[in-house]
């Protein structure tokens, strides 16, 4: 509550221009009709295939034109309707403005190879931010805007609850090293090099891996096993093993090391 500041009210302009401009960026039709060609053109980005058709390609290519060209124009009334300083302070103007820009250099790349020195193709890696228009739908959906902003304030206290599951980690981590820690390598099920018990690091990488239920019946068959094969003697058979298969063993000789 004590970071809850009051709503700012926007002047409309005396300007009769402006003020025209003012009441079509207030718009609710106005605002609709942006939604949807947010929609239409993330759409758009949806039916691109691998590898390219030369006419998908081509009714993209001219969509997006289109539609930088109908977000330019709302960038320009907006930004004549509450003036560049009104109008850069507010964050999700800048947001937008930048969305604008990013279309604008990425359609002025096209086909040319080299741009002040700058490879178009590092520039073109910026098409990927057009899917964040549709972060714009948050400012006009409200329920959205709601749930986004009781997520973002309750970020803080999430922290507390990653702090607890990384604790638990390491106390786990270090019973399970005690446990398993002497259990031999089996690379035929994942369970080697940098995947073991044997040190910390290995023990919670396995343990995030095994709460994400990745592979844990492999590491749940691999630490199923008897002596030779983990306690004090699996020293001993790693050496043996180390000298026999100088390289962890094939699928041919996989099978000599399996505990069954």
């Amino acid at each position: 509550m004590l970071q809850i500041k009051p709503k700012k009210v926007v002047v409309p302009p005396t300007n009769p221009v402006r003020l025209r401009l003012f009441k079509l960026a207030n718009d609710r039709t106005f605002e609709i009709f942006i939604m949807v060609a947010i929609g239409l053109s993330v759409l758009f980005m949806a039916v691109a295939t691998y590898p390219p058709t030369s006419a998908i390609d081509t009714i993209n290519f001219v969509m997006e034109i289109v539609f930088t060209v109908i977000f330019a124009t709302e960038a320009a009334i907006k930004l004549a309707a509450y003036s560049p300083r009104g109008y850069f302070s507010e964050a999700w103007n800048v947001f937008d403005f930048c969305l604008v820009v990013v279309a604008i250099v990425d359609l002025a790349t096209v086909g040319t190879e080299l741009l002040d020195g700058i490879n178009p193709a590092v520039l073109r890696t910026l098409r990927m931010f057009r899917i964040a228009r549709l972060l714009r739908l948050v400012r006009s959906a409200k329920g959205l805007r709601t749930s986004l902003y009781t997520v973002i304030l309750s970020l803080p206290g999430l922290s507390n609850v990653f702090s607890l599951f990384l604790l638990l980690l390491v106390i786990y981590a270090i019973i399970v090293m005690s446990v398993f820690g002497h259990v031999i390598e089996q690379p035929y099920l994942g369970y080697a090099g940098y995947a073991t018990f044997d040190n910390f690091g290995g023990t919670l990488l396995l343990l995030i891996q095994s709460a994400t239920t990745e592979g844990w019946n492999l590491i749940l068959e691999a630490c199923s096993v008897q002596a030779p094969f983990c306690g004090p003697e699996a020293g001993a058979l790693l050496e043996a093993r180390a000298r026999l298969f100088p390289l962890y063993p094939s699928s041919s000789t996989a099978d000599a090391w399996h505990p069954t």
